[in-house]
């Protein structure tokens, strides 16, 4: 019987993952794991059936491999023109294009790959021009250095360099486009078209959702996408299909580009009237939140504030001059309603399916909403426009299925969801403790001192080497002021950016990191850096944040269980991800140390026991000291 191109594939792909074929030479330590395989063979099928597939494949599976290959030979046999490859982390992205995608040119020479971010990532020829940049000696140097060695214009290659590379990014508002005198020249629309004519394009999760509300004019629909680190993509989506408005920005910079511009020549005192009131509404916003970081927006809120009426009567009294600055002006007079549409979005629009809040970020006032449903959003914006999508993560499914994901994201009931375990030796490897004497979260006080005491024990039996994990900075905070006697250096958020304290925990392995948030995921320390992981509490979420209280009352509404279908799973899974950052290959050891009691205290506690990995459990830090000993070899 005569093999079809698909059969012949599917012998590629066996040969591919069992023996290491054209991928060998490129892995030093190439090894057959059997989830990878499937994960291969799984994707290519929904690849020729034009469906959608999750998969959960644990750490040191090669994710990024077994979707490759598929995509490269489906592109190979002409099945779909191109493919998009999304991603939450910058890190991720970076890592496809450098490395993982050599594997890609191999299958298909002379595929055509690039990597796309936002444009505001790049340098403005004519913003550099503009501000007299090369009059400031001790940047002339550095810049014309830059210019001629840089590729693509990217201003992360002017990092640490003391530049402010605000004064001259891209931004969309201000494009002349075609108009613009160095469009030629000009590294965004070189990278436009590069990205459009790419066969592969590596992007991000923002990105991605942004040009879905733009009908993606810089990224080519109608094939493949794959959804990495899909546990982001809800939250990204949150952010991205939502409104916000910064009225530090409000209050002087539009102000100060309006008074600057020629634009509005007349009736200046009504521009000065409209100016105090966004001061005023800074100082409402100010009271409002008092010493909140965020506060939920009620129906109410702020809405004798009506400078969405004046701000479309200042784009009305927007003069079109010609020349060249007509296109700048229609741009700022678009610039203006964009703003008035924002606020009347945010303070006057009704109803259950967005919840608003402001919030202060980096001593800035920013009022926001978000969708409480925005897998709808997905549905209608992005997955209509590809015909096969693949999410895959470490952690998608929650107690035995990934019914939590599927809903939040928007996907049908009946999608095909696959688990594949890590193939780490973790029964070997790992040693989980539980704290059962920990006083309980309403003991505040009294679990700080209990806390501080035993993570000293902890942090010195594995002498540093510890990643610490809360669930609030007012618990951090506490807690640091009680750890002033140990003998072991500890870095604390705050102390510096997240990117320096990483640098430094990676570097010095006898160091330990407190940290909350954004330390949760996206972190890879392998190696004896990071040896100790410790969960302070249950990752739930503060009941009063503003978009987890809208999303319970609109859950309540719906007759629906809010703990059991929205807190409970959202936990399970931050839980997951702060176990992922402990075991990060094959060879890495340690203890993951849990100080909440409620994991086997409460009838829920199953629900995050049940998803960590087999390893042994002990409630002794005797069984600790035992299990460091063994790993050390004392």
């Amino acid at each position: 019987m005569k093999l079809t191109s698909k059969d012949k594939n599917i012998e590629f792909i066996n040969k591919i993952f069992k023996e290491g074929k054209l991928i060998k030479d490129e892995l030093k330590y190439f090894e057959y794991r059997h989830s990878q395989l499937s994960m291969a063979l799984s994707f290519y099928q929904k690849i020729v059936e034009k469906k959608k597939l999750i998969v959960e494949a644990g750490t040191g599976v090669g994710k990024s491999f077994a979707y490759l290959v598929p995509i490269a030979l489906a592109l190979k046999e002409n099945l779909f023109e191109n493919a998009v490859i999304s991603t939450h982390t910058k890190t991720l992205q970076k890592q496809l294009f450098e490395k993982d995608v050599i594997i890609v040119k191999k299958i298909i020479p002379g595929i055509r790959i690039e990597i796309a971010q936002g444009l505001e990532n790049y340098l403005c020829l004519l913003k550099l021009k503009e501000e007299d940049i090369f009059s400031k000696e001790k940047w002339m140097e550095i810049i014309f250095e830059f210019i001629e060695k840089t590729p693509d214009g990217d201003l992360s290659e002017l990092e640490g360099k003391n530049i402010p590379t605000n004064l001259f990014k891209y931004k969309k508002d201000d494009c002349l486009k075609k108009d613009c005198p160095y469009y030629i020249d000009c590294y965004v629309f070189k990278k436009i078209d590069r990205w459009k004519n790419s066969d592969i394009l590596i992007t991000n999760h923002s990105f991605l959702l942004a040009n879905s509300l733009i009908d993606f004019p810089y990224i080519k629909t109608g094939g493949i996408l794959v959804i990495d680190e899909a546990q982001r993509l809800i939250e990204d989506a949150v952010n991205s299909y939502g409104n916000e408005i910064n009225i530090n920005y409000l209050e002087s910079t539009l102000f100060r580009e309006i008074a600057d511009r020629k634009f509005i020549k007349k009736k200046r005192d009504f521009l000065t009237k409209t100016y105090e009131e966004a001061k005023a509404l800074k100082k409402e916003a100010i009271r409002f939140i008092k010493e909140s970081e965020k506060k939920r927006i009620r129906e109410s809120t702020f809405t004798e504030f009506k400078i969405h009426e004046n701000l479309k009567e200042l784009s009305n009294m927007v003069k079109i001059p010609r020349g060249d600055w007509g296109l700048r002006a229609r741009m700022f007079k678009e610039k203006l309603l964009n703003y008035a549409r924002k606020f009347e979005k945010i303070i006057f629009s009704e109803g259950s399916e967005y919840v608003k809040w402001v919030e202060i970020e980096n001593d800035e006032i920013i009022l926001k909403d978000a969708p409480l449903n925005p897998g709808n959003y997905l549905k209608e914006f992005v997955y209509l426009n590809f015909p096969v999508i693949l999410f895959t993560s470490a952690t998608l499914k929650t107690g035995r299925d990934f019914s939590f994901f599927i809903k939040e994201a928007g996907l049908e009931p009946d999608t095909q969801a696959v688990y594949l375990p890590s193939h780490f030796p973790y029964k070997k490897n790992v040693i989980i403790y539980i704290d059962r004497k920990a006083p309980t979260p309403k003991e505040e006080e009294k679990f700080a001192q209990y806390f501080s005491h035993k993570i000293k024990e902890l942090v010195e039996i594995f002498q540093g080497r510890a990643l610490v994990l809360f669930t609030s900075y007012k618990m951090l905070k506490e807690v640091r002021k009680l750890m002033s006697d140990l003998k072991i250096p500890v870095l604390f958020q705050g102390e510096d950016s997240r990117k320096n304290l990483l640098e430094r925990f990676k570097n010095d392995e006898k160091t330990s990191l407190f940290a909350t948030g954004t330390f949760w995921e996206g972190v890879d320390i392998p190696g004896e850096a990071l040896e100790l992981l410790v969960i302070a509490r249950l990752p739930f979420s503060v009941p009063d944040e503003p978009y987890h209280e809208a999303k319970l009352e609109l859950l309540k509404k719906e007759g629906k269980n809010p703990f059991l279908n929205y807190s409970l799973p959202l936990a399970v899974l931050r839980f997951k991800q702060g176990f992922g950052r402990l075991i990060r290959k094959k060879t890495d050891k340690g203890c993951f140390a849990v100080f909440d009691s409620r994991i086997i205290n409460s009838a829920y506690g199953k629900y995050f026991t049940s998803n960590l990995p087999p390893a042994p459990i002990t409630y002794e830090i005797k069984d600790v000291r035992r299990f460091y000993a063994s790993i050390k070899n004392i």
